[in-house]
């Protein structure tokens, strides 16, 4: 397959039309925050029970998981006087 020589001589292509002035130099990505994979522990049952409540609600266990915790540590933060969560969290109501 000739793959790596079409690889090769289309950055040759990029190289010299940057050369000629026909084409700009790449713009750097703005740097954004990404979620972290983390994991969660629960007991098959509750992961079923999730899983259901998320399909009824037409969201992925994962998006379902999220909000629950988010929901969670709203209380939580009531309930020990801690104040309402930043702008961050509540990004995704």
């Amino acid at each position: 397959m000739q793959t790596a020589n079409h690889n090769s001589s289309f950055q040759a292509l990029v190289q010299k039309n940057r050369a000629a002035g026909r084409l700009a130099a790449p713009v750097e990505p703005e740097p954004k925050d990404k979620m972290q994979p983390t994991g969660m522990r629960l007991w098959p049952a509750e992961l079923d029970e999730a899983r259901e409540l998320a399909a009824s609600e037409e969201r992925s266990a994962a998006s379902f998981m999220r909000r629950m915790y988010l929901r969670g540590l709203a209380a939580y933060r009531a309930d020990s006087g801690q104040g309402t969560p930043d702008a961050e969290t509540q990004g995704s109501k």
